[in-house]
Order: structure tokens, then sequence, then C-alpha cells
């Protein structure tokens, strides 16, 4: 008689613990797979497998048509800019270019990244920088230099009230050619 009821106690504990099983996997799993078929617990543990498989490979194709997506829209931002040789990063912005000029949007209109060397023929003081922009009918709200490695830094923040009649990659281009490729440069 003990010997049948310690076999029953161990069949108990088995089922209790496939219920366990189950829940664990509807909580990671999502309560999708258990809807997929309208008699739950009453399918094979081949099944319950399948169906955590299936939808295991839909997650991952889902999240591959997602990141391509978000490698998509981050290759557009990337691409806004026109001409590649006028266009820096900010890592190539204080490299050894006699100077270069970055224009890029921020929260209140654009900034205008300007790095040069600080002193001889090559430097772009910033009070140029600032009559350029003011030539263009443009409102500076903010401006920082800093001096990195023999360079000059220049950031400087212009405050825009109709952001979509602006073409930064124009503005980029004007400023380029007025500081860095005119001839009193």
């Amino acid at each position: 008689m003990k010997l049948r009821s310690r076999w029953e106690a161990n069949k108990q504990k088995g089922r209790s613990g496939i219920l366990v099983l189950v829940l664990e996997k509807t909580r990671v799993l999502g309560v999708k797979l258990e809807k997929e078929r309208g008699d739950r617990g009453k399918r094979a543990v081949a099944d319950h497998v399948n169906a955590a498989v299936g939808f295991i490979k839909d997650t991952e194709t889902r999240i591959k048509e997602l990141s391509a997506r978000r490698d998509e829209l981050s290759g557009e931002q990337t691409c806004q800019r026109s001409d590649p040789d006028l266009a820096r990063t900010g890592f190539e912005l204080g490299k050894s270019d006699p100077a270069s000029l970055i224009v890029q949007p921020c929260v209140n209109g654009f900034e205008v990244a300007v790095s040069s060397n600080s002193s001889g023929p090559d430097a772009l003081p910033l009070s140029r920088v600032l009559e350029a922009l003011q030539e263009l009918g443009l409102e500076v709200i903010n401006s920082l230099t800093t001096r990195v490695n023999e360079r000059l830094m220049h950031t400087i923040q212009v405050e825009v009230n109709t952001f979509g009649c602006l073409d930064l990659a124009w503005l980029q281009q004007k400023l380029v050619e007025d500081l860095i490729l005119s001839p009193g440069y």
C-alpha cells in the first residue's frame, strides 16, 4: 500500500512540474502560443515544442526586419549631407585639415562646428564665422571656443524659427566657400 501511494505522489509531483513548465513557457513566449489552439493544455509535448520553435523563428524574423529598417533609417540620416568632401563627421572635424566645418541640426535650430589651426595663416577666428552667419541674417544664440591640440574648435548655435525653409547642406556649402575656400582665408 505504501508503494502505491509513493508512486501516486511521484506522479502528482510530475504533473505539478509539467504545469510549472507550461506556465513558465507561457510567461516567456507569450500567451499567443497558448491561444493558437483552443485546447490549451491538451496538446502533446511535441506540439508545445513545435509551437515554441515557430514562435521563436517568427520573433527572430521580426527582429531582423526591424534591424534592417533601423539601419535603413540611420543610413538616410547620414546620407542627408550633400557633398562628402564638405561634410565632416565629428571625429574628422579635428584632424589635420587646415580648417573644416560642419552644420548639423540641434534642438532650436542648428549648430555650426568649425575646426582650424590655432595660429598662423590657417587660423579661422570666431569673429569671421559670426560675421558670415550675420550676413546671412541668422541669429546666433550661443558660441563656444575651445583649444585642443593646437587647434581651435568653435561651436556656434543658431536659432531658427522656420526650420523647413533652411537647407542645411546648402548652408554648409556656402559657409565652407565663404570661410575656408575664399582667397582671404
